[in-house]
């Protein structure tokens, strides 16, 4: 057994999909830009991963999920299948967030290779005017995937969720500049964090691979948790900005 930091390059052992073969890269967004997780390997097929030190709550969540994320697209580079266990006994072992086993699974797919492809920093370009409709279809698809809902932040839409009230958002269809975007889920608690976390990164990895910049947007009053007519607000996403 052996503790695995978030940005080790591989993961080695005596055999199964973690041992010295494909690029494991699991490093993710940290919300303070410190690592709060970690990972620690059970045996040759199991991974536990575990939040750090630090104030608990949505961000530390949505981090650990963002981690997760990356490490399920890693198993299936191996052609294994993630089989995660989100909080396995929140009685005992609090600070364990999931267990992820690697079982027998499928090759990846196209999709899948792409968005791995990803993970590592790449240069992304500013978008002017309105993001293009089938990029737009594509990061809605891919919160949908993972159980959360990407929704364009407008004047109007800002002015139905009571969370948005404090942005300052600009005339609608102005066509410059950033764009965002609210991603909501249908709870806010712990696993809401994690799945929140989960479809962040992967609509992030998705933009990546449409060449768009894109990053969390921090607003220090911004009022997430609040519910709204499309659940609750988890985070938001600047888009197009440079």
């Amino acid at each position: 057994m052996s503790d695995l930091r978030p940005w080790d390059a591989a993961m080695t052992g005596t055999g199964g999909p973690f041992a010295g073969g494909p690029d494991v890269r699991v490093a993710a967004l940290s919300t303070d830009g410190a690592q709060p997780y970690r990972f620690h390997r059970v045996d040759e097929a199991t991974l536990e991963l575990h939040a750090g030190a630090g104030p608990q709550g949505r961000g530390l969540g949505i981090s650990c999920g963002a981690a997760l994320f990356n490490v399920r697209l890693a198993i299936r580079m191996t052609g294994r299948e993630p089989r995660v266990v989100p909080f396995p006994d929140p009685a005992e072992r609090p600070g364990l967030v999931a267990t992820v086993e690697a079982t027998p699974g499928l090759p990846p797919g196209p999709q899948e290779r792409l968005l791995h492809h990803m993970i590592p920093p790449r240069r992304r370009l500013p978008v002017h005017g309105p993001l293009p409709a089938d990029v737009l279809a594509d990061l809605v698809a891919a919160a949908d995937e993972e159980g959360a809902a990407f929704v364009p932040v407008t004047e109007r839409m800002a002015c139905r969720v009571p969370a948005l009230a404090v942005l300052d958002l600009p005339a609608e269809n102005d066509g410059e500049g950033s764009h965002l975007a609210a991603l909501f889920t249908r709870g806010d608690g712990p696993r809401d964090w994690l799945l929140a976390g989960q479809a962040l990164q992967r609509v992030l990895l998705t933009a990546t691979a449409h060449g768009l910049a894109a990053a969390p947007f921090r607003c220090a009053d911004l009022r997430l948790g609040r519910e709204g007519p499309f659940g609750y607000v988890q985070t938001l996403l600047s888009l197009g900005g440079p």
